[in-house]
């Protein structure tokens, strides 16, 4: 493991201090970093685990789980880490394991690189995540399905090239089987971007609405099989819950490391902070939560070459529900810590909070993980 990652280690060292020192700047901005977003292209950090064959560098789960630690570690850009995420594990990764067509497959090197972006477009504004509510529709025609329907937030959406997108084309069928997958070229006529949203926190990767009026998909960029969109969303979700919270292992490390050197650094009562047993056990506990978040997600990605996709299904959320509370309640500790310092617009922990409150929000709410987990008693 320690060969496969030491490249990738040497590669944030190396360029990862100008995208933080550049990051406060850029959130204050609400600015999106080509730049940087390209820089990730190097070491095919957008491929997720695509094999060789399809312009990746063939990591395995628990290969690229360990790589998204390291940047959840060495990049403080959250945004930046989102938007690499969320075009791997919601778009990249489900087109390989599902896309069957040459045209699809085609396209998955420059997917690899960077150099096309995918968002994904399953959220709709009257109902979030909720497949059973879902009003955006597909109709077959002679030459591929016509689609219709408003999708809302869209990660990367302002500067995605392609939309994999989900839509209703058999409603008696319900989740499974009557819900199709596409792979939606966004200068198709009718696409519609909508306006950037503007955001609380994660303010570096931007998202928006996407509207399609009648828009011609060819049948070659339908994703699998007609009906087999409802399967490939759940294992999409398991991608992007399992291995997103394994970044946030390494972003929770990296605030530990540094509340540990500002209590050092710190004096109250003429000692340093870390001397005063209630700062000394704040910081163990963190090290705890730390140390949990790892273990559980170390055994959820361990699961995910399993044929169980049930079990796969509730670690997911379990582990998504878990390290989501864990960062929210781990950035508040943080700013606490720094006192007033530490609420100064820009302060090393202020833009992690609110980058972190979304934390417990997005790929499904805490609330909708409680429903998966509690729905196999």
């Amino acid at each position: 493991m320690s060969d496969v990652l030491e490249p990738y280690k040497q590669f944030f060292e190396s360029v990862t201090p100008a995208i933080n020192a550049s990051y406060t700047e850029r959130e204050q901005a609400e600015a999106f970093s080509h730049e940087h977003w390209n820089s990730m292209g190097q070491l095919l950090l957008h491929a997720g685990t695509l094999s060789k064959a399809n312009g990746g560098n063939n990591l395995d789960f628990k290969q690229y789980g360990s790589v998204l630690r390291l940047l959840g570690f060495y990049c403080e850009d959250n945004g930046l880490n989102f938007s690499v995420m969320a075009h791997a594990l919601a778009g990249v990764m489900p087109l390989e394991k599902f896309a069957t067509s040459p045209e699809i497959k085609k396209l998955l090197p420059d997917f690899a690189s960077g150099k096309l972006m995918v968002c994904n477009g399953m959220t709709e504004s009257q109902g979030g995540s909720d497949a059973n509510n879902m009003q955006t529709a597909a109709v077959k025609s002679s030459n591929g399905y016509i689609i219709n329907g408003h999708k809302s937030f869209c990660t990367n959406g302002p500067h995605a090239d392609y939309a994999l997108i989900y839509a209703v084309t058999d409603k008696e069928k319900g989740f499974f089987g009557g819900i199709t997958a596409f792979l939606v070229d966004l200068n198709l006529p009718g696409v519609i971007k909508e306006k950037t949203f503007t955001k609380m926190g994660l303010r570096t990767v931007h998202a928006c609405a996407i509207k399609f009026e009648n828009v011609l998909v060819p049948d070659a960029f339908v994703i699998g099989q007609p009906g087999g969109g409802g399967l490939m969303f759940q294992e999409a979700m398991i991608f992007e819950k399992s291995l997103m919270a394994s970044c946030h292992t390494g972003t929770l490390q990296r605030w530990l490391n540094q509340m540990i050197d500002f209590s050092k650094k710190r004096r109250s009562l003429q000692q340093p902070l870390i001397k005063q047993q209630s700062i000394a056990h704040m910081l163990a506990g963190v090290k705890i939560d730390l140390d949990a978040c790892t273990a559980l997600v170390d055994r959820t990605i361990a699961q995910m070459n399993g044929k169980n996709i049930s079990r796969k299904i509730e670690s997911a959320a379990v582990v998504k529900y878990f390290v989501s509370s864990v960062m929210t309640k781990n950035a508040q500790l943080f700013m606490n810590l720094m006192a007033g310092e530490g609420f100064k617009s820009g302060s090393v922990c202020e833009i992690q909070l609110r980058d972190f409150l979304a934390s417990t929000s997005y790929s499904g709410t805490n609330e909708v993980q409680k429903n998966i987990i509690s729905s196999v008693f």
